[in-house]
């Protein structure tokens, strides 16, 4: 399980869904449901990446339903976020907050912050999409700063991303180019190849913007590189479009 999660955050899919697949083998075969349900957690989200759609909505399904079984709130909120995630990828924006408000739901009324913590800024994104950008700004700074109490440096990587997406949005330039070169070293630093790549992709769209084309390209030329080699299928193509 752990290997599989440390993959999959290298963005190392292909090797992250092969281990993800023999780790829930062995979890059936004992029946250690809680492990199974991390496992398939994980399996549902790198068949998003990989662009398996068919395979990543069915087993994020399966998933959902068997964490409610276990009444349990971070599998409860890991099961939602797979599912969110799956929505969020395709564009389904409404649907994906959906998913993340019952997630609040759960975990609301309670202390459990890893419930909270391994969501990822996508809440956040997703409100952003629907225009919701105030709310969207709050979950995101109410995150960072929960991912930094946690000192969960991967997290905090993608929250600035984030962030620094809403900045632009609310015309804060010159603090989302603070927050996306945060991120790129944070997630640099710690080989997060994936969320590397979205920051980068994300950062080289505000440098076209501001006129810096040279660099911008740039960023989109390591972003796609990153993307080609994790075998991220839907992020490979929106890096190409902006070279293109």
């Amino acid at each position: 399980m752990c290997r599989a999660n440390a993959l999959y955050g290298r963005g190392e899919l292909p090797l992250a869904l092969e281990t993800s697949q023999a780790g829930l083998a062995l979890a059936e075969r004992i029946a250690d449901e809680r492990v199974a349900v991390l496992l398939g957690s994980v399996l549902a989200s790198i068949e998003t990446d990989l662009g398996l759609d068919e395979a990543a909505r069915a087993d994020a399904e399966l998933w959902l339903k068997r964490s409610d079984e276990l009444r349990q709130i971070v599998m409860q909120c890991l099961g939602r976020q797979v599912l969110a995630y799956y929505h969020f990828q395709r564009g389904e924006w409404a649907q994906a907050v959906a998913l993340y408000d019952q997630c609040a739901a759960l975990y609301g009324p309670t202390d459990n912050r890893l419930a909270h913590l391994v969501l990822g800024p996508y809440p956040a994104l997703a409100r952003l999409r629907l225009g919701r950008v105030d709310e969207a700004a709050q979950w995101i700074a109410d995150y960072l700063t929960l991912a930094r109490e946690a000192e969960a440096p991967h997290y905090v990587g993608c929250a600035l991303w984030a962030q620094g997406q809403i900045m632009v949005t609310q015309g804060l330039t010159a603090q989302a180019v603070a927050a996306f070169d945060g991120s790129v070293a944070t997630l640099d630093e710690l080989g997060s190849r994936l969320e590397l790549g979205r920051a980068l992709y994300q950062r080289g769209l505000l440098r076209r913007t501001l006129g810096e084309a040279e660099a911008a390209r740039n960023d989109s030329q390591r972003a796609l590189e990153l993307f080609e080699a994790c075998s991220a299928v839907r992020d490979r193509e929106h890096a190409a479009q902006s070279l293109a």
